[in-house]
């Protein structure tokens, strides 16, 4: 027997607002799914198609991590227990919330950071009512933009105002080099 999450999609909420959410709505709901990510990564599991769409509501606002048609486990070191890196797969997930190693499909990669940079296209939506880009693609403007950490300038361009600390978490999330990503931990340890 399945649940019935009575609140619809997440993306249909935010569309219904207009304009993103306050700060204070969009924190609530993004902590919600950090928590469901951080629970599926501890279990050595990635979901590889995060997005609006694939986290549903309850008429209370709790949010739930949906679809795990894409998820996979991650694999660990047998020694250690860490997880190592996932063999190169093809490029999955919704056009705009694609990381950048998932795009280039061309070395191995760890299957939680592209969790990650989707949570961060997903907190960008929330806030301000927009995707960063329509597609991931070395031939869209803004995708380039995101990849060359000029967040900012594109929210200038589009006469949209974020909360400075808001924008330096997602532009922390946001890196194209996996490396560089904060963890679920900084993510929510950020102001």
């Amino acid at each position: 027997m399945l649940d019935f999450y009575d609140g619809g999609d997440m993306f249909d909420f935010v569309e219904s607002k207009r304009g993103g959410l306050p700060d204070r709505d969009a924190r609530f709901l993004f902590l919600q799914i950090l928590d469901g990510l951080d629970f599926m990564h501890r279990n050595f599991i990635c979901h590889r198609d995060m997005s609006l769409e694939n986290i549903m509501l309850t008429k209370d606002l709790r949010a739930i991590i949906i679809d795990f048609g894409m998820a996979l486990r991650l694999p660990k070191d047998p020694t250690t227990g860490d997880e190592v890196r996932m063999p190169r797969m093809g490029i999955c997930g919704k056009k705009n919330y694609i990381a950048p190693e998932v795009l280039e499909n061309t070395a191995p990669f760890f299957g939680h950071l592209v969790d990650i940079w989707a949570a961060g296209i997903i907190l960008f939506i929330l806030l301000t009512g927009l995707p960063p880009i329509d597609h991931a693609s070395r031939n869209c403007p803004r995708y380039e933009m995101l990849c060359n950490g000029r967040l900012g300038e594109m929210l200038q361009q589009w006469n949209l105002y974020l909360d400075p600390e808001a924008l330096d978490l997602i532009e922390k999330i946001l890196q194209p080099q996996p490396k560089d990503r904060i963890s679920i931990k900084e993510i929510r340890d950020h102001p």
